[in-house]
Parts: structure tokens; sequence; C-alpha cells
């Protein structure tokens, strides 16, 4: 009796106020059942184990039930459901598996947790059996990839009841529900439950399947093993859009240390607590690369939870000691941080390196890892400068921590918010770009007679940095403090006036 390992992809959407969905069909070898509704999907194939390996030995497990997830996004491209601009450098027209082979890691995660598992059905038809993963498919919420948009090609099927892309044509809900007491049997509880809701309580799609995920014991919070030993969990944050949450990351195996704890929701850090829970025996200790609330405000709860002795650089103790921080020891450059071993890259005795890393704090700190991996806290971000100091120095400091993460030849930054930094190169000079830009503004400002601080502010906010105008203006103070230095500028007050001549 044969069985086949099948993959269904349900697809929502809402466009027009309407909610719309439907079934993904792929498999020319997968048997129609005769004269009844089939459970329709994709085989998973040798190509995708091959895949499966490539992928984790490279990424390590991004994804649960990462073979059948990566199944499921592969009837995705192969029936060219997404227009797929947003894929920059990749060759739409690329063998499938190559395609995506080539994604970036991050981007791999957005599309796999994406795809959210919602059932699972044996089903016996004649001499056939069938053992169907249901994956409910989410548009990616991820901002960078709203303007990812799904096409209206796909295959016409039909059955007795309900036909699944008619002439290109979406299902409305509002007809599925009629059916919908016909189709229940085919499907397990947890899809029957997630239909209902949506077509019945016309929830959006995102929020149903949060809910659902919650019903099911899955944690709605964003939490993952990025890399091999290493996890992040991303959560809520009291920060300015497009970094409205933190990443706090765990990283080591017979030693792990957590980065960076912090965030204003205690509910948050529910999948934490279980990872330490469950990894209490391996549990070291907390490392923190700033000083500022939403990357450590978790840090003395967890510190007096698990007994987990706190380190962070001498600049920070002076700030931190003051909200009640108690410090184990001091971190400076050079000291290495013992995680055990790492049996991926046969090392037996890995650790991560201190990076003294000033410029958005002046104690900030980094974490070097051999794998080529920067756990940047603070001190870079993908889409927006993070000089944000205003102390002296910062700068300047900042000029030369981007040319120390240049020299160490990154090849994937952890930042505290935000997605992984795959592109460190471009990222680091559009950085530094960008500084020089605001340096060249402010100067322009300053020769035209501008000297308050809030009206040179307004000189370099632009529709991106409007929300962050408070950053904005410490990066104008920062910049204005180096060209006092240079002897381009005289404060006077809190004011600054450009000089004609340096020496005047």
């Amino acid at each position: 009796m044969p069985e086949y390992n099948v993959i269904t992809v349900i697809f929502f959407r809402i466009k027009g106020g309407k909610y719309s969905f439907y079934l993904t069909k792929k498999g020319e070898n997968l048997p129609i059942l005769p004269s009844s509704w089939s459970p329709i999907g994709s085989l998973i194939t040798k190509e995708d184990e091959e895949l499966y390996v490539m992928l984790q030995n490279k990424y390590g497990d991004i994804a649960p039930d990462m073979l059948k997830r990566l199944t499921a996004l592969r009837i995705v491209f192969e029936r060219n459901l997404f227009h797929t601009e947003k894929l920059v450098e990749l060759d739409i027209h690329e063998n499938v598996h190559d395609l995506i082979s080539k994604i970036d890691q991050e981007l791999l995660n957005v599309w796999f947790h994406s795809m959210l598992p919602c059932g699972f059905q044996r089903l016996q038809s004649g001499d056939n059996i069938f053992n169907t993963n249901y994956f409910l498919f989410i548009s990616p919420s991820n901002p960078s990839l709203r303007t990812m948009k799904i096409k209206r090609t796909s295959e016409i099927f039909n059955s007795t009841k309900i036909a699944v892309e008619v002439n290109s044509r979406w299902f409305e809900a509002e007809n599925i529900s009629k059916d919908f007491h016909n189709l229940k049997k085919l499907f397990s509880p947890s899809i029957t439950a997630l239909v209902e809701k949506i077509t019945t309580d016309f929830k959006k799609p995102f929020e149903a399947a949060r809910e659902m995920e919650q019903l099911r014991g899955i944690s709605k919070r964003i939490s993952f093993q990025i890399f091999p030993y290493t996890w992040r969990f991303s959560v809520p944050a009291p920060t300015l859009p497009p970094y409205n949450t933190t990443n706090i990351y765990v990283v080591g195996n017979e030693k792990k240390y957590i980065i960076d704890p912090g965030s204003n929701e205690f509910e948050s850090i529910k999948d934490l607590t279980k990872f330490i829970e469950k990894n209490r025996d391996t549990m070291e200790g907390i490392l923190l690369t700033n000083p500022y609330p939403d990357h450590c405000n978790q840090a003395i709860y967890l510190k007096e939870t698990y007994d987990l002795p706190v380190c962070t650089s001498i600049e920070n103790t002076k700030i931190l000691k003051q909200e009640g921080f108690v410090f184990s020891s001091i971190l400076k450059e050079g000291i290495n941080i013992p995680l055990g071993s790492n049996p991926k890259l046969n090392l037996e005795n890995w650790e991560l390196e201190t990076i003294e890393l000033p410029g958005s704090s002046e104690g900030s700190i980094g974490f070097w890892d051999s794998r080529g991996l920067l756990f940047s806290g603070i001190a870079l971000h993908r889409e927006l400068t993070t000089t944000n100091a205003s102390y002296p120095e910062s700068y300047s400091e900042f000029l030369d921590s981007i040319k120390k993460i240049k020299n160490l030849k990154v090849n994937f930054a952890l930042s505290g918010h935000g997605r992984i930094i795959t592109d460190v190169k471009k990222t680091l000079s559009q950085n530094k770009q960008r500084m020089k830009k605001i340096e060249k503004e402010l100067s322009i400002a300053l020769k035209q007679g501008i000297s308050d601080i809030d009206g040179l502010t307004d000189v370099i906010i632009d529709k991106k940095t409007s929300e962050w105008r408070f950053y904005m203006k410490r990066i104008v103070i920062s910049a204005l403090e180096k060209l006092a230095q240079d002897g381009n500028v005289t404060k006077i007050g809190s004011e600054y006036i450009w000089r004609k001549h340096k020496n005047s």
C-alpha cells in the first residue's frame, strides 16, 4: 500500500476588505482521489532532503519542521505565487532549489516563520495513504517585504463542492462559509478552527494565526535558532520604529550566555525563561553591550531568579550601578568568554572575544565569534546611523568602531535591533557615508548662520528619521563636537558658530 508524504499550503489574504483563500496544488505523481476533494500538495523529494541538509549545515535548524516548510517554500516559488523583485540579486528563473539556497538566512527565516504548521491528517483512499501536513501561509509582515504581492497565476482545481482559483480568481471567505460544512471532515480540528475563526469572526489572518498558535501551546513570540548554538528572541521594546523590538541572543554549547536581555513587557521574555529553565545546567551568565534600558532592563530579574552573573564594560557599570545592578566581572577589549565546544566547527574550545565599540555609548562593546559572527549590540544597525551619544569623542570613536568592524571581516552582524546584517561591508559604508553627509549638511547650515541645535537638527531630519528626532539631535551634537575639535566651529553657550578661518 503506497504512502505519500504531502504538503498542503493554505494561503490567506485580504483585498478590498474581503478575505480570500486558496490551496496550492503540486505534484504530477500525486494520485487524485476519485469523486471527492483531494488533499493537495507536494511530495517531499530527494532534492528537498539534499537542500535541507545543505541549509542545515550552513545555518543550523532555522525553523521547526524545516524539511516540510522547505517543501512548502518550494511550492511558493515553483508556482510563482509571489512577485519576487524584493529577492535582491536573485534570478527568479533559476532552478528553485538553487534559488532557495541563495536567499539570505534572515529572509529565509521570514519565509519559514510565515508558514505556520496548522494540522496533520492521515487519509486512506483505495490503495493509497496520504500523510498530509497543512501549513497556513501568512504574507510576511516584515516592513521591508510589505511590497511583495501574491500573483494571480495558479492552476485551476475543481471539486464537487468548491472551486479553488477558478479563472485565477480568489475564493471569497463568505462563499467558503456557505460550503464549509461539506469540507470539515477533510480538515484536522486545528484547521477547522482556524478557517472558522477567519471566515466567521473576520479576524486579520496574522492575528488569527497568532491566537491559534497560542491555543496550540506554541509561543506567539519570534524566537528561533539562527545559527548552530545561537538563538534569538525578538521582543517588544520601548523604542521607535523601525526598531520597536529588541533582539535578545543566547550563544554557547556547554556554556551559554544571554546577550542584552531587555524588553518593556515581562510577558514577552517567557520564551527566554523557558529556554533558561530547560538549559539550566549550561547557563553561565548575562553579557550587556550597553547601558540602555531596552537592552538590559530584564537583567536584574534574570540574575536574581536564576543566579546568573552579569558582566559588562567599566563605563557601563558606572551608569548601571545607579540602577541597582551588581556586576561579577568587568569586560575589556580582548577578554575571551568560553562557550564550551562547537562540534559543527570541530572546536573543542570555542570562545567569544570582547570588542570595544564606543560611539553609541561610551562603554559600548560587542562580542566576536570566530565563525564570522559579531554580536554588535547598538554599534551597528542596518538602516539607521547609530552614533547617538553626546559625549565629545563619540563621533570620532564611532568612525574608529566602524573601521574596527571592517577589519574583523564580519560575515553576519547580529544587531540589537532589526534584522541580521548579512551585507556588513555595505552597511558599514552606508553608516560612514551617512555621517559624512550629516557633517556636510551641518557645515552648510552653519555657514548660513543657523547656530542653535534644534535648527540644525531640522536640517538633517527627513521622512525616514522624523520619528527619531531625539536621537538625531544627539547625532547633531556629536557631529558638532567633531567640527569644534577640528577647529571649524566655535561653541558659545548652547550655540555653535562657524569659523570663517580656523585660527580666528
